[in-house]
């Protein structure tokens, strides 16, 4: 979880930088400017925003202990370090933004998150490091918390409601959410849309079920399951790639429900693009354990979500029911957003298209 943050830019401030520091003091989350200035020397009125806890003589004392060193990158190492331990944080806690690419390597080395810096068409690399941002003129504290989350190979916070968060999957929650999938009331509720294979019609659904350990239940399923459920184990090895290759590329995806109070995965939630009526559509797609239902949970998660969606200017998401799945429409009416119903391509189900715009 991302607590500090150390900006080590260029000595004339870049644009943008103010809104950045509105949101890292919005959010209560510490940063500094290296190398150390006061805050009258920040470029915007509001003085506040260098919010570190640091005294007058604790900065005298690092910067006598810097004397001795013999680069300035060692010399600003050393600052990140004192400063992460005077939060009483450890560097995987920090990130570090910077224009120099071996202070950047430097920090990664020592367990910072380290992320590059520079102008638009500048030519300076930084090898090693995962991220290097082109001005911070449109930089949302949200894409720098994910990015963040990602360095570390970790799952990435969405967004919440008044009760629930809603992140990225850990691989370790793919057992929990395979046993809430056994469920025929879930399996017999989630149409047939598969995000790999784009448009899946039941031949082919059963063909990719061929040999495939499944339940009764399943079976009876196959038109109305999101995706083929292959044993545990090659739901972890899916899981495992989906973290590497699908979470760091896409703001889109499919996400855990966790219960704010209690921590525990309660569902899931996601937004694939998938094509419908031979046109591509962004599709919601959502279900809560049946130990949570009745409690208002899909509806304000699915309020949630579609305002994240709106934030990354998609116009539409598409919602696919189980015309018996009488809870699904029913979190549909509760919808904050226009809809209508639209020409459905499978036998049994209702499709409608949601309007964010």
């Amino acid at each position: 979880m991302l607590q500090f943050v150390l900006l080590d830019l260029d000595e004339n401030l870049p644009v943008g930088i103010t809104s950045l520091l509105q949101q890292l003091t919005k959010e209560q989350i510490p940063f500094f400017v290296l190398p150390i200035i006061s805050s009258t020397d920040c470029p915007t009125k509001n003085n506040h925003f260098f919010t570190t806890q640091i005294s007058c003589s604790e900065k005298t004392k690092m910067i006598e202990e810097q004397a001795d060193t013999t680069s300035l990158t060692e010399q600003k190492l050393q600052q990140l370090i004192l400063l992460s331990n005077n939060q009483h944080l450890e560097p995987s806690d920090c990130l570090l933004i910077t224009i120099c690419p071996t202070l950047a390597l430097a920090a990664k080395n020592e367990g910072f998150v380290s992320f590059g810096y520079c102008d638009a068409g500048s030519s300076t690399r930084f090898p090693s490091i995962p991220l290097v941002l082109e001005g911070l003129e449109d930089v949302e504290l949200s894409f720098l918390k994910r990015e963040f989350a990602h360095a570390l190979h970790e799952p990435a916070y969405i967004c919440e409601t008044n009760r629930c968060d809603i992140k990225e999957l850990p691989l370790s929650d793919i057992p929990t959410l395979y046993e809430m999938l056994q469920q025929e009331t879930i399996l017999r509720s989630i149409p047939n849309l598969s995000p790999i294979s784009k448009t899946l019609h039941q031949e082919s659904v059963s063909t990719q079920f061929t040999n495939v350990h499944t339940t009764t239940a399943q079976k009876e399923a196959i038109p109305f399951l999101l995706e083929p459920l292959g044993t545990l184990s090659e739901e972890l090895e899916k899981h495992e790639a989906y973290i590497r290759y699908v979470y760091p590329f896409s703001y889109y995806g499919v996400w855990g429900i966790y219960h704010k109070e209690m921590g525990q995965l309660i569902g899931r939630i996601g937004i694939t693009e998938l094509m419908l009526h031979n046109e591509p559509e962004y599709v919601l797609e959502y279900f809560i354990h049946h130990s949570y239902r009745r409690c208002g949970y899909a509806s304000e998660c699915v309020n949630a979500i579609l305002h994240y969606a709106k934030e990354l200017e998609t116009d539409t998401i598409c919602v696919c029911i189980h015309k018996q799945n009488t809870a699904s429409l029913n979190v549909l009416s509760r919808c904050i957003f226009p809809y209508e119903e639209i020409q459905a391509e499978q036998v049994g189900i209702r499709c409608f298209r949601i309007f964010l715009n």
